[in-house]
C-alpha cells in the first residue's frame, strides 16, 4: 500500500510555487493588455519631472535685456560674455547671485517690428531695449524710457540720439559701441538704439531698473 500523505514542507513548496506562477501570469497579462497605457503613463511622468526640474532651476534675472529687430543675434555669444555685465549688477532679487538674461525677437517686416515692440514694451518685464530707430519713434509713450543723461554723459559721446517732443533724449545710437559683438550681434550691424526702462507708472526705482541704467551706460561707453 502506497503512502499518499504529503509532508508540510512539500505542501508549502507547491503552494508557494503556485502563488509565484499566479503572480507571473498576472504581470504577463497586465503587460500584454495594458503595455501601451503603462508606457504612456511612464512618458507623462518623465515629462512632468522634466518640467518641474526646469521650473525649479530657472533663475530670476537681475537684469533683462531685450532685442527686437531684423538682425540676427547669437544668444550663445551673449551667454559666453555676460560675466562682464554681471560683475556690475546689484543682486536685485536677493537670491545671492547675479544673473543677466537677453531675449531676442527677430522680425522680417516693418509692420511686425512695430507690433512686437509695442507688445513687449507693454508687458513691462524688460530693463533695457535695443531696437531700430523706427520702433522707438513710432512708440507713443516715450515716458517709458529713461532720460539718457541719467546714465551716460552725452557730451562725451558724439552719436545720434532720439528725442521726444519736449527735446528729451530717451534712446542713444549703438553705432560706436564695441560691446555689440559681445551681446551677440555681427560686427557690421548698425542702426540700432538702446534705451533703459523707467519703473512702471513712475513708481519707485527698483534694483532691476537701476541695473538697466548702469548697464545701458556701460554698453554705450565701450568704444
Amino acid at each position: 500500500m502506497y503512502n499518499t500523505s504529503i509532508g508540510l514542507d512539500t505542501l508549502l513548496f507547491y503552494t508557494h510555487g503556485e502563488q509565484t506562477m499566479r503572480k507571473q501570469h498576472f504581470w504577463r497579462r497586465l503587460w500584454q493588455y495594458y503595455k501601451w497605457h503603462i508606457l504612456f503613463l511612464v512618458l507623462i511622468a518623465i515629462c512632468v519631472g522634466f518640467i518641474f526640474s526646469n521650473m525649479t532651476q530657472k533663475k530670476e534675472p537681475d537684469i533683462s535685456i531685450c532685442y527686437i529687430g531684423k538682425n540676427y543675434i547669437n544668444v550663445q555669444t551673449f551667454n559666453d560674455n555676460k560675466k562682464t555685465i554681471e560683475l556690475l549688477l546689484h543682486d536685485a532679487n536677493g537670491d545671492g547671485e547675479k544673473f543677466s538674461a537677453i531675449s531676442a525677437y527677430p522680425v522680417d517686416l516693418e509692420s511686425d517690428l512695430h507690433e512686437v515692440f509695442e507688445k513687449i514694451v507693454g508687458k513691462d518685464t524688460q530693463d533695457i531695449f535695443i531696437s531700430e530707430k523706427t520702433a522707438f519713434t513710432k512708440y507713443e509713450d516715450k515716458s517709458v524710457f529713461v532720460t539718457a543723461s541719467e546714465y551716460v554723459d552725452l557730451s562725451k559721446l558724439p552719436v545720434d540720439t532720439l528725442k521726444d517732443d519736449d527735446g528729451r533724449v530717451y534712446a542713444v545710437s549703438l553705432d560706436k559701441s564695441r560691446f555689440m559683438e559681445r551681446l551677440g550681434f555681427a560686427k557690421d550691424v548698425t542702426g540700432l538704439y538702446i534705451a533703459a526702462v523707467n519703473p512702471k507708472g513712475g513708481g519707485e526705482l527698483t534694483k532691476n531698473r537701476k541695473n538697466g541704467r548702469n548697464i545701458a551706460g556701460y554698453i554705450l561707453t565701450q568704444e
